[in-house]
């Protein structure tokens, strides 16, 4: 994942203080002033990133309807090429 804790919450609140959760209700992942400084700094500006920034951001929202917190994910999405994929390992 090219992004810490804070630089995903960045990018799901943009400009305009979107919240995760309304990803989860189809809303469409829209470039942005802040949303673009970010990706150009990661070198992963293009229409690509944005849907898989979209698809994740749709999974976290319904995570966090249901409780779960994002901040608590960040450790555990990796990249698998196509999609950012929310990863489990669980506690022993």
């Amino acid at each position: 994942m090219p992004y810490t804790g804070n630089t995903l919450l960045a990018i799901i609140n943009g400009d305009n203080w979107d919240d995760v959760e309304s990803f989860a209700k189809g809303k469409p992942l829209r470039m942005d002033k802040m949303r673009s400084k970010i990706l150009k700094a990661a070198g992963k500006f293009d229409s690509e990133e944005v849907d898989k920034l979209g698809r994740l951001f749709k999974t976290l929202g319904t995570l966090a309807k249901r409780g779960v917190d994002v901040l608590d994910l960040t450790d555990n999405i990796i990249d698998n090429g196509t999609d950012y994929i929310i990863i489990d390992m669980g506690m022993t």
